[in-house]
């Protein structure tokens, strides 16, 4: 049986991906991990493992990936992605380093990489939804039931009555993550990369926004993914182009740990 930790880098074009990639695989230079990259097309038709890679890939195999798979799927199908890479993938390995889509597998962790928000930037976007639009979303858990007729009756006459008496239901407030940070809310690790101690301050006021996305429950609750525990993701603000970066060193350990224990920690669904 092989055990493999699954590690996915993701985060929007330009981020630093790569890089951060090339950064780990040269940490753990001893540890014999496979890199894939998962990129959205418009062609090919069907998901297809490119055996020449592209330049990310290359970079990747020359940082110390024991091989590398670029995988090509058509935009909406990462499934099928994950069926091709799958079927491909024959190399021993203590880790994957998946960058790109997530592949149809649950990550040992996730790495979120992205660069500082501009002055007036926000992850967060605000839709206020009217009352009759909250309840016939609410309605519809219930939908095909024998009592959808009679909670849409009752939710939308007790909605009249208060509009009636004066204390109407206030509009519902929901939040969702603006494009292209969606899949933020997925993220263990946060690595905001910078280029120079000029971009530091807005690297810092980008963390306490991503802070605040799970401190407040309101907001949590609106954006969060099922399976990504409610506790705060870890934050870390790193030069990747430098060497001696202390904020790197500790994505370096922290990614370390997770290839260690998955050593030790038997997979049924690896073989």
């Amino acid at each position: 049986m092989i055990q493999r930790a699954y590690i996915w880098v993701a985060g929007p074009p330009g981020a630093g991906k790569t890089t951060l990639g090339e950064r780990l695989l040269r940490a753990h230079e001893t540890r014999i991990v496979v890199a894939a990259r998962f990129r959205a097309e418009a062609e090919p038709a069907q998901s297809q493992v490119d055996e020449r890679g592209d330049e990310d890939t290359r970079r990747m195999l020359a940082a110390g990936a024991c091989s590398t798979l670029l995988v090509r799927y058509p935009k909406g199908e990462e499934g099928h992605g994950a069926d091709a890479f799958w079927s491909r993938l024959e190399d021993y390995s203590e880790a994957i380093l998946f960058e790109g889509a997530v592949p149809a597998v649950e990550s040992d962790l996730v790495i979120y990489v992205m660069r500082p928000l501009l002055r007036r930037g926000s992850l967060l976007r605000k839709t206020t939804i009217s009352t009759r639009r909250a309840i016939d979303a609410a309605v519809e858990l219930f939908a095909g039931t024998v009592i959808y007729e009679q909670v849409r009756k009752g939710m939308h006459a007790e909605a009249a009555r208060r509009r009636a008496a004066g204390t109407p239901f206030p509009p519902e407030v929901r939040w969702s993550l603006r494009a292209p940070h969606e899949q933020l809310a997925k993220a263990e690790l946060v690595v905001i990369a910078i280029r120079g101690e000029h971009e530091r301050a807005a690297a810092e006021r980008t963390a306490t926004e991503i802070a605040r996305l799970r401190e407040d429950e309101h907001i949590w609750r609106c954006i969060r993914e099922p399976t990504v525990s409610p506790r705060r993701a870890s934050v870390f603000i790193a030069n990747l182009s430098d060497p001696r970066d202390a904020a790197f060193k500790k994505v370096a350990a922290r990614v370390g740990t997770v290839i260690r224990r998955i050593a030790d920690e038997p997979r049924s669904s690896d073989w």
